[in-house]
């Protein structure tokens, strides 16, 4: 990723105000399970960190470690305490489970309430 400056500099440029980072498709959902969860913790927290620094021209989608239903509550858990983020980037198909299915169902009642995208 670019620098906080660089990435700054460029919306500056193109007349930006704020952008909305995330990791794109296909997220996490392919990485091996002992590495997807720390994964989502890192790429969450430098997500936060950089919103921090951002003077409020950053937001943030979570990153979840699924197909883990139990290890993305967890995250999802932990992020909503961290600044900036505006919701949660989930693809359309996790491990060729699309997200109606009915293993995903603990997630989405979580995340119905909180309204966020």
């Amino acid at each position: 990723m670019p620098t906080l400056e660089r990435r700054l500099s460029a919306m500056d440029a193109a007349n930006i105000a704020v952008q909305v980072l995330s990791l794109s498709a296909p997220n996490l959902y392919r990485i091996p399970q002992p590495l997807r969860t720390a994964l989502a913790i890192t790429v969450n927290d430098e997500f936060a960190e950089l919103a921090a620094k951002s003077d409020h021209r950053l937001l943030w989608f979570a990153s979840l470690p699924l197909p883990d239903v139990p290890a993305a509550l967890s995250e999802l858990h932990r992020v909503r305490s961290l600044g900036a983020m505006k919701g949660v980037i989930l693809c359309s198909t996790i491990d060729r489970r699309t997200l109606d299915h009915p293993d995903f169902a603990p997630l989405l009642e979580e995340l119905s309430p909180s309204r966020l995208p």
